[in-house]
């Protein structure tokens, strides 16, 4: 049996448990991890990587879920 498997995100980054991934589409995600990971990770994404938080389209951080 053939299996193909279609990778559609890019792991950017990661903070513990919380991680930043760009979608095939151009899209950047912060998923998971706790509200201390999000909060360190949308730090760095202020700070090092702001075209990740407006393409996202988010100003703040989202809440964890």
């Amino acid at each position: 049996m053939l299996k193909i498997q279609y990778h559609t995100r890019q792991l950017n980054a990661s903070w513990g448990g919380a991680k930043l991934t760009k979608t095939i589409s151009g899209k950047y995600e912060l998923a998971g991890g706790s509200e201390e990971d999000r909060a360190q990770a949308w730090s760095w994404i202020k700070n090092f990587a702001p075209e990740a938080a407006a393409r996202a389209g988010l100003l703040e951080p989202a809440p964890a879920r």
